[in-house]
């Protein structure tokens, strides 16, 4: 807890007392997953707490449930097994910038030098850098949630896999290709008029869940990528535009709550 006022001292205490070097939360904790447009359409509500859920997150379920009621750690094995139902996980991810803006007016009147504040609304909007490899490349991984059935030609249907398992009767065919394989590049297909999701969920350096968030009904705006003789690997961008950054239960304690089961001998994460 921070120190209080009376008791602050700069040459001699840090400000939060108890921080611990192993309660930060950093690039290597932090989990980006592709998923529908709205979280309600995995089966899961925002309020719905996923960490109970089995096959939450990735291709084999991120979460695991021990049956008492406690959250285990996030198993890195579970995301490489079975099928997703949920979201998959973005490998090679580079970086991932997340801007809300909201709308304000500031009004003043004669007579006075005090002013008001007019609220209006929120634009969201993100920016994403993905190394290329051999595997589905960024437009086609943010679109996991897309049946491959549903490609406008016979190539596309037989060689694209169907990254998640979600509601056919979501989707209706595409007239033009957004790419064959793991490679999606044209932005200009029909495809890209569909929004997709994205899950980030934060751990802290002990494992423990810190908390997540879902972007919905997010769109593409713009894509590039550049190939240079001196690169040793290619690189891809997206700048996207989505309607709502939506808080997602995972079952996360504040600090409050993790200092309390640690004295009561409670076992917070497995």
């Amino acid at each position: 807890m921070p120190n209080s006022m009376g008791t602050w001292d700069f040459q001699n205490r840090h400000v939060q007392q108890t921080l611990s070097g192993q309660q930060f939360v950093g690039a290597q904790t932090t989990l980006i997953a592709a998923g529908p447009p709205k979280l309600r359409q995995a089966g899961h509500g925002a309020g719905e707490n996923l960490a109970t859920l089995p096959n939450a997150v990735g291709q084999g379920g991120a979460f695991n449930n021990t049956g008492t009621g406690e959250v285990s750690k996030i198993d890195p094995a579970g995301l490489l097994g079975g099928k997703a139902t949920f979201a998959w996980p973005l490998g090679v991810t580079e970086n991932v910038g997340i801007a809300q803006n909201k709308q304000l007016t500031r009004l003043f009147e004669i007579g006075s030098r005090r002013s008001y504040f007019i609220v209006g609304r929120t634009v969201s909007s993100m920016t994403m850098a993905r190394t290329l490899y051999d595997g589905p490349n960024l437009l086609r991984a943010l679109y996991a949630y897309y049946p491959a059935k549903f490609h406008s030609t016979p190539a596309a249907r037989q060689s694209v896999d169907q990254l998640l398992a979600v509601r056919e009767t979501d989707f209706v065919p595409l007239r033009r290709a957004a790419g064959y394989a793991d490679f999606f590049i044209n932005l200009d297909s029909d495809l890209f008029d569909h929004p997709f999701g994205l899950l980030i969920m934060f751990l802290d350096s002990q494992n423990q869940i810190y908390g997540a968030c879902y972007a919905e009904d997010a769109h593409i705006q713009a894509h590039q990528f550049g190939v240079s003789s001196q690169a040793n690997i290619i690189g891809e961008g997206v700048t996207v535009q989505f309607d709502q950054l939506l808080p997602v239960n995972v079952g996360a304690q504040n600090a409050t709550e993790k200092a309390a089961q640690s004295r009561s001998g409670v076992r917070v994460i497995a």
